[in-house]
């Protein structure tokens, strides 16, 4: 009696253990993977950009090697030069809880211990340009909504790729 009455409230402990955990009922099947995830975030940046201003934003990847991203940041002046900027993100450089959440509709995405990773080059004109190594990249959208969303597909791709967290 007493062996039976341990064993119902070990399985009740045990049931009760699985409920508190996140995620401990649901299969990883039900999340979005690594290519939805980063076709949704291309899909969001083309259709929040700006031709009416003359901006663009593209993303780009590689199905052999997802976690390496490219922005394409493409202005066009009718009268002046062209600024192309093209970024390349390790995606597991990146600091998961960093993920910057200012109050406007900006998403700012930063390397873990804050070290440079971040690759820029610029074009103007179809010209090489200048090149630099950063630690945080920006990106704006039209509303504050479209940036939340940004940012939970963001820290869904950070994660699956690996980002660490910065140690301060």
């Amino acid at each position: 009696m007493l062996l039976n009455r341990l064993a119902s409230t070990t399985l009740l402990l045990l049931l009760n253990v699985c409920a508190a955990v996140p995620g401990a009922a649901q299969t990883s099947s039900s999340a979005p993977t690594l290519q939805d995830t980063l076709d949704w975030i291309a899909q969001a940046l083309l259709s929040h950009s700006d031709d009416s201003r003359g901006w663009r934003l593209d993303l780009s990847y590689q199905s052999s090697s997802p976690c390496t991203i490219k922005i394409l940041h493409s202005r066009l002046y009718t009268d002046g030069p062209s600024p192309v900027t093209l970024t390349t993100i390790d995606l597991s450089s990146l600091d998961p809880g960093r993920l910057d959440q200012p109050p406007k509709a900006a998403v700012i995405l930063e390397t873990t211990n804050g070290k440079s990773g971040i690759l820029q080059h610029y074009y103007y004109n179809s010209a090489a340009g200048q090149d630099a190594e950063l630690y945080r990249y920006l990106m704006v959208f039209d509303t504050v909504e479209m940036k939340t969303r940004a940012t939970k597909a963001f820290l869904h791709a950070i994660q699956l790729c690996g980002g660490k967290g910065s140690t301060f």
